[in-house]
């Protein structure tokens, strides 16, 4: 059982980390939602997010997932912005309020 928190009034919706345990869930979702294919390069530098990489789970099945990265910014007040690499939810799932909680 992956850990995971939840951090919406609705006890349906949870979040988890990306690990090396929970990669191939999110290799699974990328391939079953964007039409892209994307390289272990992609998924190495997903591990070393921490907090930028989410799994969500509705009823603990993961159902979509959010992955950004730091990146520094080109105005001078800024350091960094976060870039969102990929979103997504499993078609199942829309309109149940995975990504707005």
């Amino acid at each position: 059982m992956v850990s995971t928190i939840t951090v919406t009034e609705n006890p349906h919706i949870a979040l988890g980390n990306v690990t090396s345990e929970t990669v191939p869930q999110l290799m699974d979702l990328h391939a079953r939602i964007f039409p892209v294919i994307y390289g272990q390069k992609f998924y190495d530098e997903v591990l070393h997010l921490g907090e930028l990489a989410k799994l969500i789970y509705h009823d603990n099945h993961y159902a979509g997932a959010i992955c950004c990265r730091l990146e520094p910014s080109k105005y001078t007040n800024f350091t960094a912005r976060i870039y969102m690499m990929t979103l997504g939810v499993l078609k199942v799932y829309r309109n149940l309020g995975l990504v707005h909680s």
